[in-house]
């Protein structure tokens, strides 16, 4: 083999490596921001009964449903859990587009469970990744508390 076409393979394996790269730490910066997320909202959301970190985040499609004034009222319903205390038992799926669009759309699926004062209550949580960003497009806290 002459030393240009050396040259050339060589070039183009380090450019595959490139690519390959950026594709995995893209496509990992994507599910370390939809956790980080659904951590924050539901830290700031639960933690001081306020629905605005929810709605701060929310697709038009979570507003289409239930607007603002629903969340206002099912936060206000909430509290009856007390204070919170942990979230534990994290669970997802995550969807992401074609690695060649740069994972620019996708979903994500949350399921976790929250100890709270007064009790305990299952959070589902789904994500759409609308051009690289995150918004919640379900959000649901299931508790017997709100069933009595």
């Amino acid at each position: 083999m002459t030393m240009p076409r050396t040259r050339l393979i060589i070039l183009a394996l380090i450019a595959g490596i490139v690519v390959l790269a950026t594709l995995v730490l893209t496509h990992n910066r994507a599910a370390s921001e939809a956790s980080a997320l659904v951590l924050d909202v539901n830290t700031r959301s639960l933690g001081n009964w306020d629905p605005e970190p929810v709605l701060s985040h929310a697709h038009d499609s979570l507003l289409a449903d239930a607007g603002p004034d629903f969340f206002h009222t099912y936060f206000r319903a909430l509290q009856r859990l007390g204070n919170l205390q942990e979230i534990r038992d994290i669970t997802f799926e995550l969807t992401l587009s074609p690695p060649w669009t740069l994972y620019r759309a996708g979903s994500a699926h949350y399921t976790m469970n929250a100890s709270f004062s007064a009790g305990q209550a299952e959070i589902r949580m789904t994500l759409i990744r609308e051009n690289g960003r995150w918004m919640i497009s379900e959000y649901l806290v299931l508790t017997p508390a709100l069933a009595s």
